[in-house]
């Protein structure tokens, strides 16, 4: 778009509502001595609750976490996501050897760099026009756009935010991979554009969740969580079942630590979904954490926010996320591999969060290295007799 037509776009219409403070970053791996500051008042974290579009028309509008999902989804006050097959920056996801890409917009002339007329036409997600005036609304003195991509198996899938994890050192941006509701295609590319404040842009970890199953094999839902532009942090798969648990090495709850390919043959049986995750993970340069929950319903998810190692232990905290249908109990299994040198014990903090970010709900389950430790208890050997 060019600067004339965006002056004049920037001329007619509203700026943003209002400033975000930031939030300071540190690595994935630190010491129990290091400590976390989150800067920020409490008109800016109001502000960063998560927000949800009411329809997919062309004017933005901010709204609480109880509208609407799916392809209506694509539009909201802060986050505008649309599905291409041709390129909309000159460098992007397309140049590199993942399948995911971040990049920072911190001016107008930055901006320019989007090319808004590859954006498609069509009745899912919004159109060019759409696009052009979410960047021409972004008050780029205070505010940056975070560019988020990640290519796609088919454009019947595509990107939608969810929400900023402030609790997450660093912060992590939060969104997924939803079926849009229409006919499946070729290869495709989508790219979420999401308003963060100046001073965070720089430090924000991404985190992409692929609850549509676009990537892996059934009942196996991948997360991938990055620093910009492309360096892989955690790399998480999830495994559901609704009958016996994905994994007979644990318990329900139970965790371990996966540390060496011996240890890896004895965690997953060759037939195992998972088995090919595990195997593959490469324990000279990090291992493998795994969690066994009973989830309250299906479609919840878990990925690791932060971990905190100090010798030869471990803290790792983790989300609890994206419910779905009441009434149905499943078993979840959460194995993320984590950089860095392996301890020999640790704790898994889960924490379960509400529409609003609120924590509702924490657990701790202990994990260990010792494969004698993983053996899941049984009726016979507990006791009082009951599986916890």
């Amino acid at each position: 778009m060019s600067p004339s037509r965006r002056a004049l776009l920037r001329a007619g219409l509203l700026g943003v509502a209002g400033t975000l403070a930031g939030c300071s970053g540190t690595p994935e791996t630190r010491t129990t001595e290091e400590t976390r500051t989150t800067e920020r008042t409490a008109d800016a974290t109001t502000a960063e609750r998560p927000v949800r579009a009411t329809d997919e028309s062309t004017t933005e509008t901010e709204t609480t976490a109880e509208s609407r999902t799916g392809a209506e989804r694509t539009v909201d006050g802060r986050a505008v996501a649309f599905v291409h097959e041709t390129p909309v920056f000159d460098w992007g996801v397309s140049d590199t050897a993942t399948r995911y890409y971040a990049h920072v917009l911190d001016s107008e002339s930055d901006a320019e760099r989007l090319d808004a007329s590859s954006v498609p036409a069509g009745r899912v997600g919004p159109n060019a026009e759409a696009v052009e005036r979410f960047v021409a609304e972004t008050d780029f003195e205070t505010t940056a756009v975070l560019a988020v991509q990640t290519e796609l198996p088919s454009s019947a899938f595509g990107l939608a935010f969810d929400f900023v994890d402030w609790n997450a050192a660093p912060p992590q941006v939060v969104c997924h991979v939803e079926s849009r509701n229409r006919q499946r295609g070729g290869p495709a590319t989508s790219t979420l554009l999401l308003r963060v404040p100046s001073g965070v842009a720089s430090q924000v970890r991404v985190t992409v969740v692929d609850r549509a199953g676009a990537f892996g094999v059934e009942s196996v839902y991948r997360t991938e969580t990055f620093a910009p532009p492309n360096r892989p942090v955690f790399e998480t798969v999830n495994v559901e079942s609704r009958s016996d648990p994905p994994s007979d090495s644990l318990d329900v709850p139970g965790g371990a630590l996966v540390t060496t390919p011996e240890a890896a043959e004895q965690f997953a049986p060759t037939d195992a979904a998972f088995a090919e995750f595990v195997r593959e993970t490469d324990y000279e340069d990090g291992y493998l954490l795994a969690l066994q929950l009973r989830l309250g319903a299906n479609g919840y998810h878990l990925w690791p926010t932060d971990v905190v190692t100090d010798g030869r232990e471990a803290v790792v905290q983790l989300r609890h996320d994206f419910g779905g249908a009441l009434n149905a109990e499943f078993t979840n299994l959460l194995l993320s591999r984590i950089p860095g040198e392996a301890p020999e014990r640790g704790t898994a903090a889960v924490r379960r969060y509400d529409r609003r970010q609120t924590v509702t709900e924490t657990r701790a389950v202990p994990l260990s290295a010792d494969p004698d430790d993983w053996r899941p208890t049984t009726p016979e050997t507990t006791a009082t007799g009951n599986r916890t």
